[in-house]
């Protein structure tokens, strides 16, 4: 594992232990390319052998997280949170999960230049949920925002 995935895992599993007990592993957070994995194991399937819809939603909703993470912005003075969440479930996820999006580096840096000019942002992201064989099991849409930790 990259050392930049590695921290982040880390961090994201001792600020949400969530993670670690669903064992999410973060694959990519670098070059606008955010991309994280759970596997299908007895704690995160459900009660018919496939993954568990709550943790397709979570794979997929902590991409807004590692944009976050990615920015350097998410600490004592900034807090990342979802405002908004979609989910369209298309087949049933038989075998472990990866959930990516891409944003391009541009528009990264104007993100993080957002945040130095106002202290908070907002932004969308598409992302897919697809198995191991590349099949496309779930997709979604986040609005997401990075706000100043003294308003929470």
């Amino acid at each position: 594992m990259k050392t930049e995935e590695s921290r982040v895992e880390s961090r994201l599993r001792e600020l949400l232990p969530l993670y670690k007990h669903i064992d999410l592993t973060i694959e990519s957070v670098s070059g606008g390319v955010f991309r994280c994995k759970i596997p299908l194991n007895e704690a995160n399937k459900n009660h018919f052998g496939t993954v568990h819809a709550a943790l397709q939603f979570a794979v997929a909703e902590v991409l807004g997280g590692l944009v976050g993470e990615s920015l350097g912005v998410l600490n004592d003075q900034h807090v990342g949170v979802v405002k908004n969440f979609e989910i369209h479930f298309k087949k049933p996820a038989t075998t472990d999960v990866i959930a990516e999006t891409r944003m391009p580096v541009g528009d990264l840096t104007a993100l993080a230049e957002r945040i130095e000019a106002d202290g908070r942002v907002d932004f969308d992201l598409e992302a897919a949920v697809t198995d191991m064989n590349g099949n496309t099991v779930a997709v979604t849409k986040g609005t997401y925002a990075i706000r100043p930790s003294e308003i929470f």
